[in-house]
């Protein structure tokens, strides 16, 4: 064991690349959990990717990170052209690499043609569905399916040429074929300083109800909750007020006449419209809620494992998901943490809020019980060491 040990010691630090066309700096799964993870195992890390501020002047660049970052375009056209411009990027000043970490599709691609020349080998994070929620973004709503076949073709060969692939959940894999490699799912589970400093959720909620909804977004059912809360009985609906994060583009997102609905709400005291925060400082703004929303709609929401579950169970909150979730329902079940309902249907979430207000105790026994579920079981340390050992498998079998 010592001799194991010493040797351990001698071995050179190894140096993994963040290689992306897309993610911001301060993205949460790239850099909050990914990146961290890596540093804190001991490797080096370098970062090629855009210029691109996820949280504007709010985020700050790691200082253990050496960033090579070209000027980001909100164009197609840039867009497209984006995985080129890290390419060169890459070439300019990338050495010694030993794991390209790709979590876009096209970086992946690229990636495979920069360790025939620069070595190493390729991590390829597929945190979703590409042929669902980013082509139907692009096109604006539906994409043809001949389209989404395609991307679904080109990713699958893409995955076949990685070292390793690791997806959000096995839905998300299972959508892109099997692969000779290796391939393990690394769930979008909390980092541990999620849950410190919360200690013993209350036994219930105190004054009113707080409920995290998380980012104003078509997407993930903004419209859908304000429907359910609009439909609340007005005793129930003075003792409730749901967090919307106002993420960059809400005016350009949301109507006029929906914003002044938000505005009308925040009045009130229903809707509390807060800025967005970067992601080490989310604990502290779960920290006075109650319950956590996951509204995401059936194009999202069937394949969705979303950081928020996991989030939400560090807090210590109860979690009211949707009830057409592959992923989500087995978890909500097993561990008795919340309750499940059609987001499509805002009449079952007036029921749920409802239900939620009137049941206080139930509510801070569920919060327990997910804050529980996630130092036990569902923690970013534990989804984290199986993606390391899948990589040092990887690293002792076939030398670079």
């Amino acid at each position: 064991m010592e001799q194991d040990n010493d040797a351990s010691t001698r071995r050179k630090v190894r140096h993994i690349c963040i290689f992306t066309s897309a993610h911001p700096v301060g993205d949460v799964r790239v850099y909050s959990r990914m990146t961290c993870a890596f540093l804190d195992a001991g490797y080096r890390i370098s970062w090629v990717g855009p210029e691109r501020l996820l949280f504007g002047p709010q985020d700050k660049r790691d200082p253990r990170i050496q960033y090579h970052l070209f000027r980001d375009n909100d164009s197609r056209r840039k867009r497209l052209m984006a995985s080129w411009v890290a390419k060169q990027t890459a070439l300019r000043n990338i050495t010694n690499v030993d794991w390209w970490y790709c979590p876009d599709a096209d970086a992946a691609a690229v990636a495979e043609q920069l360790k025939t020349r620069l070595g190493g080998r390729v991590l390829f994070d597929i945190h979703e569905a590409f042929d669902k929620g980013v082509i139907d973004r692009w096109f604006g709503g539906r994409a043809p399916l001949l389209v989404k076949w395609l991307v679904r073709r080109r990713i699958a060969q893409i995955c076949r040429r990685a070292d390793v692939v690791t997806g959000v959940n096995q839905t998300v894999l299972k959508g892109y074929g099997s692969r000779n490699g290796d391939v393990v799912v690394t769930r979008l589970c909390a980092p541990s300083f999620f849950s410190k400093g919360y200690g013993t959720p209350p036994e219930a909620p105190t004054g009113k109800m707080r409920v995290m909804h998380g980012k104003a977004s078509a997407g993930v059912g903004t419209e859908q909750v304000l429907d359910g809360l609009e439909a609340l009985r007005p005793e129930v609906m003075r003792g409730i007020e749901i967090t919307l994060i106002r993420m960059p583009g809400y005016e350009k997102t949301f109507s006029v006449d929906f914003r002044k609905r938000v505005e009308a709400f925040r009045k009130n005291g229903q809707v509390d419209l807060v800025e967005p925060v970067p992601h080490m400082r989310m604990p502290a703004l779960m920290a006075s809620h109650n319950v956590g929303l996951i509204a995401a709609q059936r194009d999202f929401g069937v394949v969705a494992l979303p950081n928020r579950l996991f989030e939400y169970m560090a807090a210590g909150l109860a979690i009211v998901a949707p009830s057409y979730s592959k992923e989500i329902v087995p978890i909500i079940e097993n561990e008795k943490i919340g309750l499940l309902v059609d987001f499509e249907k805002p009449a079952e979430i007036t029921g749920a809020l409802e239900w939620l207000a009137a049941h206080p105790h139930e509510v801070a026994a569920m919060g327990q019980r997910a804050r529980q579920a996630f130092l036990t079981t569902y923690n970013w340390d534990k989804e984290f060491e199986k993606l390391l050992q899948t990589m040092r498998a990887v690293e002792s079998s076939v030398a670079v």
